[in-house]
């Protein structure tokens, strides 16, 4: 960290939702939050894109839901179940919770890029293309060694969240191996011009493909998210090839 920049209290290693979430709530408490992210965002990322109830509830804590709901197009009130291929029934989501009673989609590329976006509106700093190499444990504090363009930087805080996802170089700091724990594999396209009848998202349980899930996401517009995830550890091994299975 060069000379003239002040130590944050926490560092966040990686910026993705959980660690610009948790950077929005400590910057509003107070605490200086310094985020370190391997990518620039805006960036990509394999996922549904589905924004759940639980999900816009938070989005609400942390204060960015009217600026998400701007970039989305459609609200989803039901889910249809198919398991091994047949239809099961439709769900709709609870009303009179803490919740709001819908579901809407946003591609992480928007929204990732929405959360980080107020994650630093709220107080925290943000660096990109920082490459976490290694972390060491300091008498007053944490010390964290990074790639940045090409040369060595030091940063260091008196706390350290590890917020950098599958392969987490925090995790590995205090003792975890990835290979050891759960881990989750999926596959996603994007299509336009889809249809499908009753509810716009659609969800799959196949025996082919336990535990894990397969899915389609459409907004208003005919844009439709299909993917397939897989969950796998020691008590349930990969059995499938998952781009297969997503074909």
């Amino acid at each position: 960290m060069p000379a003239a920049a002040k130590q944050p209290d926490v560092i966040i290693v990686g910026a993705g939702p959980a660690g610009s979430s948790a950077a929005t709530f400590l910057a509003r408490a107070g605490v200086s939050c310094l985020m370190l992210e391997r990518h620039h965002f805006p960036r990509d990322k394999v996922c549904g894109d589905g924004l759940t109830p639980q999900a816009l509830y938070w989005l609400e804590q942390l204060g960015c839901v009217d600026a998400v709901l701007e970039h989305t197009d459609c609200c989803i009130k039901e889910c249809d179940l198919y398991i091994n291929g047949k239809y099961v029934f439709s769900g709709r989501f609870p009303e009179n919770t803490p919740y709001p009673p819908f579901c809407t989609l946003l591609d992480r590329k928007r929204l990732d890029h929405l959360l980080v976006q107020n994650a630093v509106a709220n107080g925290a700093t943000l660096l990109e293309g920082v490459h976490v190499r290694e972390v060491v444990r300091e008498e007053d504090g944490i010390s964290v060694e990074a790639t940045v363009a090409g040369n060595t930087q030091h940063f260091r805080a008196k706390v350290l969240i590890g917020a950098d996802g599958a392969g987490s170089v925090v995790s590995r700091f205090i003792g975890n191996s990835p290979k050891d724990l759960t881990k989750a594999v999926s596959v996603r396209a994007y299509y336009e011009g889809a249809k499908v009848d009753r509810s716009l998202v659609r969800v799959y349980f196949n025996e082919e493909f336990f535990p894990g899930y397969a899915w389609i996401f459409l907004d208003d517009h005919g844009h439709a998210n299909v993917g397939l995830g897989y969950v796998c550890d020691g008590t349930f091994p990969l059995r499938i090839n998952v781009k297969d299975a997503f074909q």
